[in-house]
């Protein structure tokens, strides 16, 4: 999404969880319902955030807070997704498609070159290393997979319990 020619917008209500959150992060504007939840819930079923979240997240809000939402878990609301800097807007849900609606005609009435452009220039001063990271992502997601503490987290998930990792 990062490397479309257009800006790519996304428009969220409800949960954003694992590969949805991380989706949102590679959208440029992101318009959310106030009742958004952005949870990196990976670390909940053993595995670590896939589909680029570590890469892009550390971009967007730097290192620690990313280590800080992706190993508790944690939800992040819209507004604490704005503050943080990955929601351009946050409106009431009954708001959202107006507002949505409203982001895509200004745009579309834009420089389509332009954007082109300042996409390709962000994209290689900014999120370069993405070739090396998804390799890097994908090799460890599938020992992540076979591992221990993912057949039990996905045990507990089923059995709707904690899970206790390690402890097999």
């Amino acid at each position: 999404m990062k490397k479309l020619p257009k800006p790519v917008i996304m428009s969220l209500q409800g949960a954003a969880a694992g590969a949805a959150f991380n989706m949102a992060l590679a959208a440029d504007f992101v318009v959310a319902a106030n009742n958004v939840r952005f949870i990196q819930a990976f670390v909940n079923v053993g595995l670590a955030p896939d589909a680029g979240g570590l890469f892009l997240l550390t971009r967007s809000i730097g290192m620690n807070r990313a280590m800080h939402i992706v190993m508790t878990g944690e939800a992040v609301s819209a507004e604490k997704g704005k503050e943080l800097g990955f929601v351009y807007k946050v409106c009431e849900l009954e708001d959202l498609e107006t507002a949505t609606r409203r982001l895509v005609e200004k745009l579309a009435k834009g420089p389509a070159q332009s954007y082109r452009v300042m996409k390709e220039m962000m994209w290689n001063s900014f999120l370069a290393g993405w070739e090396e990271y998804k390799k890097f992502e994908v090799e460890n997601q599938c020992k992540l997979g076979l591992s221990e503490d993912f057949k039990e987290g996905v045990r507990a998930f089923t059995e709707r319990r904690r899970p206790k990792f390690g402890q097999q």
